[in-house]
């Protein structure tokens, strides 16, 4: 209801300026209907896209595989394929991404180490945008150092696709696409299964996860789209959280569902979207049973987690001469039970898991409401709004403007500055948990920083050149600290701490006889200031340096691939064990290959190496990255 007067309330005070013709932006809105999309507007950011083409050539089992392909996206691995990886943009931690499927918010609410579990195979995905960057102005909080969307495909090409592959470590992967165009418009199923032995004890993996969605049209109604997914994941936790328990274990299991509704009019277009999620966790200190003296007196049981996040998004974009006004209505409740996180004593709940039980609970909701109009007068592009948001746990109201201005020179340069004010809630984990060496605090407020942005595109075929530099300050930060190595880490708002970081991205169209295409990207960032009384466990850990070379093959009829160098060098330091001597950790040299070779109209074969150069790294201190890793597969197509 509210909703629906907001709503109304823009129509009739636009409705004022008079009835224009708007044909030419009212295209651009038809194109750019979701809010991914609305933020776009120009170029006056720095986006990523990575299509499905790409996403082919990549060698990837998982989408966290694909980010890692992305310019300043640091992708940290506990396991390999999805097993476990945080997804952090620029400086960034882990909870700071905003990570969208088509538009609806994935993001896990107990912790950013689940986010990454999203359940979509690479086969179904379109392509998948990045928003480097505040995002808070338009998505909410929580696109606090970046924005991911995932956006997957209305239908596929083949009606039917089997993709099995086999590989080192006893690797076996086997994936069924579905997609019957002429029978049932819009209909796309995926079924998708794999596993592992792992490169070493306590490595292995079993993943099992499907996905379906519905697309239709309803003439002049609008149109709808909706999916469900599930995915399982049961892996041993090789050193994951404490080098004294190498052989921890964990089981994920994720249940998802969402609708959109898309309406068209003259001169607006109307998104309301509506999700809910469900996410459970089982984490095992010790995997197997240990003798009695070995069992710390603080470990009682398991951890048992199980959330709930569910939202209503509603955007509204309307379009007239002078540019493009944007408003929405968004509303988002997250509970948690559990064993170990919230403040709510429930009766105790018994978990899907063996014999335990939930015995707490947490919760809360947010409504935000944001604004922005986009103004174009001949080469000057001009967006700025604000969103407004009321936050439950604290009682209070964020108000988080920014602005984005470009200039384009030509039609080759275009340049764009960017200012904006961002801000995240903090994690169930950062409120509740305890044990004997963290302590969380309830009262966490949302932190919040402002950014600054300034860069510069390039456009001339067949080169395509991005430069780009920002500037972070993040006042009252959420990190977990301490003042000495005897005492516990707890969450507070004190960090102070600024950054600032550039970008480079050139790609090169190529018409060589078999070479598509030639990408470099690299990223540099840098602590400015750090002012903190305490010891900080996470605002210094971040990529200094990132980079890719990678070049495409193609000859258009038998074979394509790729080959991808990635170089990456990070700034912080881990705790040795069990010496606790202080480490650096070492520069990561990867690369890694993928060549497909047409058998026929509907059988490819392709194989892809994971670290061709067998190199020994580490996204986390003690946690081993993978040595080389080889598979062998096959796709056969029914068109």
């Amino acid at each position: 209801m509210k909703c629906s007067s907001l709503i109304a309330f823009v129509v009739i005070f636009f409705s004022a300026f008079g009835q224009i013709d708007t044909n030419k932006l009212l295209k651009e809105v038809i194109v750019d209907a979701e809010r991914v999309k609305v933020s776009q507007y120009t170029a006056t950011r720095y986006i990523q896209i990575i299509t499905a083409d790409e996403i082919k050539k990549i060698p990837s089992l998982s989408v966290t595989d694909i980010l890692d392909y992305a310019n300043n996206v640091d992708i940290r691995e506990r396991g390999i394929w999805g097993v476990q990886a945080d997804i952090q943009i620029r400086t960034g931690n882990f909870e700071q991404t905003l990570v969208l499927l088509n538009g609806i918010p994935l993001n896990d609410p107990q912790t950013g180490h689940h986010t990454g579990h999203i359940p979509v195979d690479p086969q179904i995905i379109e392509r998948i945008e990045i928003l480097t960057g505040a995002g808070t102005r338009i998505f909410g909080m929580n696109a606090y150092s970046g924005v991911i969307n995932i956006v997957t495909k209305k239908e596929t090409q083949e009606k039917l696709l089997l993709q099995v592959l086999g590989g080192d470590f006893k690797t076996f992967q086997t994936t069924l696409t579905y997609s019957p165009y002429q029978k049932i418009k819009g209909f796309l199923a995926n079924f998708h299964h794999r596993q592992s032995n792992g490169f070493k004890a306590n490595t292995d993996y079993r993943i099992s996860q499907i996905y379906f969605q519905y697309h239709q049209k309803i003439s002049n109604a609008g149109e709808i789209t909706g999916f469900l997914m599930n995915g399982n994941k049961n892996f041993g936790a090789y050193n994951f959280y404490t080098p004294k328990f190498p052989h921890q274990f964990e089981n994920n299991w994720l249940t998802m569902a969402g609708l959109t509704y898309k309406k068209r009019f003259l001169h607006s277009a109307l998104v309301s979207q509506a999700y809910i999620r469900r996410h459970q966790d089982r984490f095992e200190l010790f995997r197997h049973d240990l003798p009695e003296h070995m069992i710390p007196s603080w470990y009682v049981t398991h951890n048992y987690h199980l959330t709930y996040s569910s939202g209503l998004q509603n955007s509204y974009i309307y379009v007239r001469s002078f540019g493009k006004f944007f408003t929405g209505l968004d509303l988002k409740y997250e509970t948690i039970y559990s064993n170990k996180l919230g403040t709510i004593s429930v009766d105790s709940i018994p978990t899907i898991f063996d014999n335990g039980f939930y015995t707490r609970k947490g919760e809360r909701w947010y409504i935000s409401v944001p604004f922005d109009l986009f103004v174009q007068i001949n080469k000057l592009s001009f967006s700025a709004g604000t969103i407004v948001t009321y936050y439950t746990n604290q009682e209070k109201v964020f108000i988080l403007p920014g602005f984005d201005v470009s200039y384009q020179i030509g039609e080759k340069h275009q340049f764009f500055v960017s200012a904006n004010i961002n801000a995240r809630v903090p994690s169930f984990t950062e409120m509740y948990y305890t044990d004997p060496a963290h302590t969380g605090n309830p009262d966490l407020l949302p932190e919040k920083g402002y950014q600054l942005e300034s860069g510069w595109h390039w456009f001339s075929n067949p080169i395509k050149l991005h430069l780009n530099a920002y500037y972070r300050n993040c006042s009252n930060a959420i990190d977990w600290v301490r003042s000495s190595v005897q005492e516990k880490w707890q969450t507070q708002n004190i960090t102070n701490m600024q950054t600032y970081g550039l970008e480079a991205d050139l790609i090169w169209l190529a018409n060589f006889k078999w070479i598509k295409k030639i990408q470099l990207f690299y990223a540099y960032n840098e602590l400015l200031h750090f002012k903190s009384e305490f010891f900080s466990k996470y605002a210094l850990d971040f990529l200094k340096h990132k980079t890719k070379i990678s070049i495409e093959l193609d000859n258009q009829k038998k074979w394509n691939g790729s080959f991808s160098f990635i170089y990456q060098y990070r700034q912080s330091t881990y705790q040795d064990y069990p010496s606790g001597e202080l480490k650096k950790f070492k520069p990561v040299y990867l690369l890694n290959a993928k060549v497909s070779y047409n058998l026929r109209k509907n059988i490819l074969l392709f194989t892809s190496i994971y670290n061709l150069l067998n190199q020994h790294s580490f996204d986390f201190g003690l946690i081993p990255l993978p040595p080389r890793w080889a598979m062998l597969g096959i796709n056969v197509s029914i068109r």
